[in-house]
């Protein structure tokens, strides 16, 4: 009697969980359905910024890695490019937030709304940092609330400037949050973006989503496709952790070890090639490689970037889902935020925007958390 007592109250309880998950995903149906209505007067919505080429910090004698150079010079791999470029094609506005600055304008007047859209995208950048969507988007939302009032984040550094003695508020730590901090911080005292010669690839991605797109983030999986498909052994890394506290090994001579041969090199595990450039020279050099495609493709250097990152998403190890934009993301932010705070969406954003309040804390528990942005830190 009492097994059949424990089972049937794991069942209710089951069954209760059941009812609260759906009860919660309806909600969120329900609250993106009322963020869409208020975006979609703005819908189709292109930016209309100045296209900038940001200046290079000269590089001296800074050598590329011989495969990297190899793998962008193959003809063979720059037609598997393009292909899957193609692929991608109708997700290249991928960075196109313009429907937000748009909305923003309307709210906070059009010079200040554009000013606080810019600086949203500003902390972007540096709140990408080895983080997942949904922390992104709210850590980029507190600092842009402390930049409208004028605020301080709670995070202190100690005098070596090594770990944080004050955390961040509950819900917004991570792995990146000291390098998070020693970016964001002079940002918001000085007023100023991120400069493009100390932050290549953070300040590329900001200023793709504020919609200058002459120039791209190279991020892990803009490194990985082309190295992948050459399948050269020496794409490998030399140092691959599989989880925190492991001993690293060196990919290639792991590749090397007996009854392993080259055509095994396709079933390598993603976290296993180069994925980050390794100075400003080889940065530059996939960045030219990334232009000479979009060139190719008839597209901006950030829309091929794109494009490249959702057709080839699958093969490098992509964990978002490709057919979300970063417009489509941060809709879904504020909706789950929506149904985990119990309010209208439309009061949530609003008073992000108008400095009130930022987007929460955590996620819903809807599966949305474990995305990753394109052009971020852990992408």
């Amino acid at each position: 009697m009492a097994g059949r007592e424990i089972l049937a109250g794991l069942a209710t309880k089951g069954g209760k969980a059941m009812q609260r998950e759906l009860e919660n995903t309806r909600l969120y149906q329900e609250a993106l359905r009322h963020i869409e209505e208020m975006m979609a007067p703005y819908e189709g919505a292109k930016p209309n910024v100045p296209q900038e080429v940001f200046p290079r910090v000269a590089t001296g004698k800074q050598k590329i890695d011989p495969v990297v150079a190899k793998a962008i010079g193959d003809k063979d791999v720059l037609d598997q490019m393009l292909a899957g470029m193609e692929r991608g094609r109708h997700l290249s506005g991928w960075y196109n937030m313009e429907p937000l600055r748009l909305l923003w304008g309307d709210i906070s007047g059009p010079d200040v709304g554009t000013h606080r859209f810019n600086r949203f995208q500003d902390y972007m950048g540096p709140t990408s940092i080895l983080s997942k969507v949904d922390p992104n988007i709210g850590n980029a939302s507190r600092w842009t609330s402390y930049d409208i009032n004028r605020t301080v984040p709670p995070e202190r550094l100690n005098n070596e400037g090594t770990k944080l003695i004050t955390k961040p508020p509950a819900g917004y730590g991570g792995a990146g949050q000291i390098n998070q901090y020693k970016v964001a911080m002079p940002m918001l005292e000085t007023g100023k973006s991120l400069d493009p010669f100390d932050y290549l690839k953070t300040s590329r991605y900001s200023g793709a989503l504020k919609g200058n797109v002459a120039n791209l983030p190279v991020d892990r999986h803009a490194v990985r496709a082309p190295l992948m498909l050459l399948g050269d052994p020496e794409g490998l890394a030399t140092s691959v952790k599989l989880e925190k506290g492991a001993k690293a090994f060196n990919a290639q001579e792991r590749f090397g070890e007996p009854g392993m041969t080259y055509d095994d090199v396709k079933d390598v595990p993603v976290t296993w090639w180069k994925d980050v450039p390794k100075n400003a020279a080889e940065y530059y050099a996939m960045e030219d490689y990334y232009k000479m495609l979009a060139n190719e493709m008839g597209l901006a250097p950030a829309e091929a970037q794109a494009a490249g990152w959702v057709g080839n998403a699958g093969m490098t190890g992509v964990e978002t889902d490709p057919t979300l934009t970063a417009m489509d993301l941060f809709k879904r932010r504020v909706a789950g935020q929506a149904v985990q705070r119990k309010r209208d969406p439309r009061d949530i954003l609003t008073d992000f925007m108008t400095g009130a309040g930022h987007l929460g804390v955590a996620g819903v528990g809807l599966g949305l958390g474990s995305s990753l942005l394109p052009g971020g830190e852990n992408r």
